[in-house]
């Protein structure tokens, strides 16, 4: 009980400090912290007309690269997209095998979505959606001058993950995520490649399926893949502009809930929904009190941990 309530006052007081933080930091949007720059090509001899390299404009890590070959945003190929006459969307930069493809997407075969919780400290946990399909999901090369190759996603999902984009041979830090120093993407896994990593990182993982109807599920995955197309790109904050607050935004606005794409209310009614922990209080609580995901659900429904 004593460790419960310390748990308690920590994640209180992690929460204020945040929220004084947000509202000193409130322009975030306003500056681009990253830009394009061909110098961070992490391979030059590719050919890849989605690759898009990043540098740091200004803060901390100022004119350091993002790790071209891991760190990418997704990108909606609107041009292709428009071309079908069927409800298929193409996207870029699906990271795939160490590898970034673009993949063919029937969005009418769009069975379930689902939150991920992948925990990587104490309890705060890295939070992504998983989009479930009922056909495979087609992918191609991206990089021209390693020839036309395609294959197809065994278990046909597809993992859209707002994070932190690292600077190139930098790790991860809580400090500098509080303090808004990276930079901030929408990127895409198969769900294959995902769990492969976050069992390379020791990321125990829960997997908690969303109260959403096919016709909201679609309108998420949209919404989704439309917000990694957005420019400029926004600042990354631990707890005020993260993957909890990015992914629950995108969530309420498939269901007509979110007021604006910005700072909104809700940032104010509920400002513990940053707090990415799957426990007391923060995202997963906010998840119930949205109605998002069923309260009902017992241990043995949600995917064991290292599975």
């Amino acid at each position: 009980m004593k460790n419960n309530f310390f748990i308690k006052i920590f994640v209180i007081l992690f929460a204020l400090g945040s929220v004084f933080f947000a509202l000193s930091y409130i322009n975030y949007n306003q500056i681009p912290i990253l830009t394009e720059s061909k110098t961070c090509e992490c391979d030059q001899s590719s050919k890849d007309p989605y690759s898009k390299p990043l540098i740091y404009t200004y803060g901390r890590f100022k004119g350091q690269c993002v790790s071209n070959c891991f760190h990418r945003s997704t990108q909606f190929v609107i041009s292709e997209t428009l071309k079908n006459k069927r409800n298929e969307i193409q996207i870029a930069n699906v990271f795939h095998n160490n590898k970034f493809w673009r993949a063919t997407v029937d969005v009418d075969s769009l069975k379930t979505s689902e939150i991920i919780f992948e925990k990587f400290a104490w309890n705060i946990n890295h939070v992504s959606i998983r989009f479930v399909f009922s056909k495979p999901i087609s992918l191609e090369s991206q990089d021209l001058s390693l020839g036309i190759k395609k294959t197809k996603l065994m278990d046909s999902s597809l993992v859209f993950s707002p994070e932190a984009a690292l600077p190139k041979n930098q790790i991860y830090n809580l400090v500098d995520g509080f303090m808004g120093r990276y930079g901030f993407i929408y990127k895409s896994y198969s769900f294959e490649t995902y769990r492969k990593i976050a069992k390379q990182l020791d990321h125990p993982s829960k997997i908690l399926p969303l109260n959403l109807d096919s016709k909201e599920s679609q309108a998420l995955f949209v919404a989704s893949f439309l917000k990694a197309n957005e420019r400029p790109l926004q600042t990354y904050q631990l707890v005020f502009n993260n993957c909890a607050t990015a992914s629950i935004d995108l969530i309420l606005d498939s269901k007509k809930l979110l007021l604006s794409k910005g700072w909104d209310v809700w940032d104010i009614i509920d400002p513990l929904r940053g707090i990415p922990s799957d426990i007391y209080l923060g995202t997963l609580r906010s998840l119930y009190w949205w109605n998002l995901i069923d309260d009902r659900l017992t241990e043995d429904q949600i995917e064991p941990s290292k599975s």
